[in-house]
């Protein structure tokens, strides 16, 4: 039977239902619980639109029907309650000629509701039996792939940053969906049917003892299937934490071919030239070393310590600065040092590069710091 009657279809549901049958809604096709709670709203809205035509209705056909007499001064109580029986009944002839569609209507109603509650608790029943937290039991608005979000497909940390904030957002979301689910299981969760007249108290208990015993544990079993998914993205969080952590901890290389190699002053007790390397016009990896370059004193008398022509590659962590400009892979840990006329040692550090202007370089530099310590 179509949702609405033809006799009254104008007065009913709203357009979003119309197309729509009764019997449609009470088959489960698919395992949303949420889809089911709009389903019992739907209806719940119909039984209430029902109701208050029905009410319309029978305040019509009473208005329009001659009032009854008040008693007379010289007619006996058993006649008036006798005559006053005759015209409640005649009245009540009248409003049911015109509402038996209605109430043929409810009470469809009331059958499918209680359908779509039995349907609803099993798909929660299912959901529990299965054990998967990985799936979430809100709406799939919003929902995302974790299992593809949480592969280790990237050396870029962005793309980390960038899939930790879809998930802090899912979870924000989730905790707003999580009270909603749960005010609309209460919500639709089968009211107790009370007392039946042929029923006895020891059977009425028992049947409200599983009533609530029910409800109870599918409330509980709700809330653990919640907690664990929000658990799993918290997780997940954890997880591609660690992704950047390694990916930040990853070794690149580069050969800096504009950087400028600086010998000073000899030591003759270390029998060393001092050594500067810099290199702060690269718009990538800009760095400033500073240490000795070994010779022995018969060779440095004779040295050209202008030569240039010197290869310079350095080693880096995989763990830029975000500038404006763009990112600064500054945080360098090693460098190779050669030329191709003569071989030598050389021994230095490398100074952290003043990028205090940028924001968040207080934090790269402690990042950076802790790094090349625990290569030590």
């Amino acid at each position: 039977m179509k949702l609405l009657y033809s006799l009254f279809c104008v007065v009913l549901l709203t357009v979003s239902v119309q197309s729509a049958t009764l019997a449609d809604l009470a088959v489960r096709n698919c395992e949303s619980f949420n889809e089911y709670s709009s389903r019992l709203k739907m209806v719940a809205d119909s039984i209430a639109a029902v109701d208050a035509q029905i009410q319309k209705v029978t305040n019509t056909v009473v208005s329009s029907l001659p009032p009854l007499e008040p008693k007379g001064e010289f007619e006996k109580l058993a006649d008036y309650e006798s005559r006053k029986a005759d015209y409640d009944a005649f009245v009540k002839s009248k409003v049911e000629g015109q509402i038996a569609g209605y109430l043929m209507y409810k009470n469809e109603c009331e059958v499918i509701y209680k359908k779509i509650v039995e349907i609803q608790s099993q798909v929660l029943a299912d959901a529990m039996a299965s054990g998967n937290g990985n799936v979430s039991p809100f709406s799939a608005e919003g929902e995302i792939d974790l299992d593809v979000l949480l592969k280790p497909t990237s050396k870029h940390v962005d793309e980390y940053e960038r899939r930790i904030q879809i998930i802090e957002e899912r979870i924000e979301n989730t905790d707003k969906e999580r009270e909603v689910l749960l005010t609309r299981f209460l919500d639709s969760y089968p009211r107790l049917n009370p007392k039946e007249d042929l029923e006895t108290e020891q059977e009425f208990v028992a049947r409200r003892t599983v009533w609530q015993q029910t409800g109870d544990s599918l409330y509980s079993s709700l809330l653990k299937r919640c907690d664990a998914y929000r658990e799993r993205l918290v997780l997940g969080i954890s997880k591609l934490e660690g992704f950047i952590n390694e990916v930040r901890s990853l070794h690149l290389w580069t050969y800096a071919k504009d950087a400028s190699v600086v010998l000073g002053n000899y030591d003759s007790e270390k029998e060393a030239f001092e050594l500067n390397v810099l290199d702060t016009l690269n718009p990538e990896v800009p760095f400033a070393y500073a240490g000795w370059l070994y010779m022995p004193i018969d060779k440095a008398k004779d040295f050209d310590r202008t030569l240039t022509g010197f290869d310079v590659r350095v080693e880096f962590f995989n763990d830029p600065l975000h500038t404006d400009h763009g990112d600064l892979y500054a945080g360098v840990i090693k460098m190779d040092l050669t030329h191709p006329s003569f071989e030598f040692d050389y021994c230095g550090k490398f100074m952290i590069l003043d990028y205090s202007h940028e924001e968040g370089f207080e934090q790269w530099k402690k990042r950076i710091k802790k790094m090349r310590k625990n290569l030590k």
